[in-house]
């Protein structure tokens, strides 16, 4: 860490690759103004984005990873990290859906026909806790995989799906899609970036993390 330190970083000539590991709807978020940042600034950098893993707190430890982002609490006193934003669930569903022009009560969202995503990051798992706490429960009636294919399922359909207000904002924004706020209660969370001690000093990695 402290060769790191003392090394000379020059973003516009450096040709070293960072190794980011993000869920896949941080990856929606994230990649591309990342990319863009590295086009204007370090065109000659490459960036490597890779999903979380069970071994983040090894990988960021041997330097296989520079970055750990995203709501991953379990991380928090194992390294050192920034918070970067406070997110909060909302409703994503199309425009014509019939609930696209009122606020969404109780009974009309936990009838609705719901999308669930089935990836450890979804967050679902929180929300029907909370649901299931009042006694409600969704009707689920599809689960994927992957975030990426919801615009085009929700889009011209009755579905419901819930998601990350940024994201969902980013998708209504490209599509004929509309974002709806929650009927209930649900906790926010933090996203933030973790890396581990020794790089705090990097020139390179101080950089990569906009300081």
């Amino acid at each position: 860490g402290t060769l790191d330190a003392r090394a000379r970083f020059v973003p516009e000539t450096s040709t070293r690759r960072f190794r980011l590991a993000l869920s896949d709807i941080g990856s929606l978020f994230f990649t591309p103004p990342l990319l863009k940042r590295f086009q204007v600034a370090a065109s000659r950098i490459q960036a490597e984005f890779v999903q979380l893993s069970d071994n983040l707190l090894d990988d960021l430890a041997r330097g296989t990873l520079d970055l750990a982002i995203g709501n991953l609490p379990s991380l928090h006193t194992h390294t050192r990290n920034e918070l970067l934003f406070q997110e909060r669930y909302v409703c994503l569903l199309a425009q014509d859906h019939p609930c696209a022009d009122r606020i969404i009560d109780i009974d009309t969202f936990t009838r609705s026909r719901h999308v669930m995503v089935t990836s450890p990051s979804s967050g679902h798992a929180l929300i029907d806790g909370v649901l299931a706490e009042r006694g409600l429960q969704r009707n689920v009636v599809a689960l994927v995989p992957q975030f990426s294919v919801l615009p085009s399922l929700v889009e011209d359909s009755d579905l419901v799906v819930l998601l990350p207000s940024r994201v969902a904002q980013l998708y209504a924004s490209q599509r004929r899609l509309k974002v709806a706020e929650l009927p209930v209660p649900i906790p926010g969370f933090d996203v933030r970036m973790h890396w581990h001690a020794r790089q705090e000093n990097s020139p390179a990695h101080k950089w990569l993390r906009g300081g």
